[in-house]
């Protein structure tokens, strides 16, 4: 490793450690590869001089790297993506099998080393973010196959799709793990990941991969952030990934709300197809969403409990539940209740997934 002033950075530089600013912001993190892009803004915030290393140091460091973290995370991925395939997609469309075509995207998705690297580093800022983006992923390969995507087409979107929050590798671990609403100034500072993932997906990705990290935050309306884009001015990428990433975040308990109910979620965003997400992609995504999952337990509106024992073809929230416990959580025998065959039963909440 050696130290260098910045006027003497040139691209494809690695960067030995990260990059602050005065207001403590990482600008660049350790690894990194330099841009021009990157050197440009290094030089816009003033910075004299940087670590960075050697080739010997950067061709051992991937050897190694490549050995352990690349392995353990690509098999960890292709867990959680099997499970979220079984968990989020309906097994019947009138049309080749839905779940088995995305496990085949992904089965390419994963062949892309770039991509277990770079999932690899949005798990060290937390769990979260790295499930948050593969259960998006899935969620935006099975509309993408709805809307009836070409294979190459759908490779580049899972690949977006996975790896849309990557920006946030950038930010403040304390306002990652914040616990309190955001002032205004915290506010700003964190949209700057859309802007982050973009510089870095790019350096790396085709441009269509790296514009939904730029673009996931707006909306079909314009009303969304960083630059206020609308309709046709969003990729068609960026609008599929939208919805999934609102859809997961409504399920996903936040210290300022409750989880929403599956169907609550799905109900937002099938009410504001048109408005702040693309209907067509509302609607394909309504296509191919699963409310709940066989062997999902669940709660009834008169307080009795079960589990998800067969689902509906056309009636998702529907499914048909095989009773186990009282309202008192005491057992009982199991009476099967198909709730679309009865519309006065329905689910109020899920207790486990």
């Amino acid at each position: 490793m050696r130290m260098i002033r910045v006027y003497e950075a040139k691209a494809n530089m690695v960067v030995n450690k990260d990059i602050y600013n005065s207001d403590g912001r990482v600008l660049v993190a350790k690894g990194v590869k330099l841009t021009e892009r990157y050197i440009e803004r290094l030089r816009d915030f003033n910075v004299k001089a940087i670590e960075i290393l050697q080739e010997q140091e950067i061709r051992e460091a991937h050897r190694l790297a490549n050995i352990d973290t690349c392995k353990v995370t690509k098999e960890e991925l292709e867990l959680h993506i099997n499970r979220s395939v079984k968990s989020l997609i309906k097994t019947s469309l009138g049309k080749p099998d839905l779940m088995l075509q995305v496990e085949e995207a992904f089965d390419l998705i994963l062949q892309d080393q770039a991509v277990v690297e770079n999932m690899f580093k949005t798990k060290l800022i937390g769990d979260r973010t790295f499930f948050h983006g593969v259960q998006v992923a899935v969620l935006a390969v099975a509309t993408g196959l709805q809307l009836e995507l070409d294979r190459p087409s759908l490779t580049l979107l899972g690949k977006a799709a996975m790896l849309f929050d990557i920006g946030k590798i950038f930010l403040r671990r304390d306002l990652l793990i914040h616990q309190e609403e955001y002032d205004e100034t915290q506010k700003l500072i964190m949209q700057e990941h859309t802007i982050s993932g973009y510089m870095l997906l790019r350096s790396i990705f085709p441009e269509e991969v790296a514009l939904v990290a730029l673009q996931h935050h707006e909306r079909f309306n314009g009303s969304g952030y960083p630059r206020n884009l609308s309709n046709d001015e969003l990729h068609l990428f960026s609008r599929i990934v939208s919805v999934a990433d609102v859809f997961i975040a409504l399920k996903s308990h936040r210290y300022y709300r409750q989880a929403f109910q599956p169907y609550e979620a799905l109900e937002y965003i099938l009410g504001a197809g048109g408005y702040l997400f693309d209907s067509k992609v509302v609607s394909a995504f309504n296509e191919i969403i699963v409310l709940y999952a066989l062997g999902t337990v669940v709660q009834l509106n008169d307080g009795r409990s079960g589990i998800v024992t067969a689902l509906h073809p056309v009636f998702g929230q529907r499914p048909e539940v095989t009773v186990l416990y009282d309202e008192q959580m005491q057992p009982i025998s199991g009476e099967v209740l198909d709730l679309a065959a009865h519309p006065t039963s329905f689910i109020v909440r899920v207790l486990h997934e």
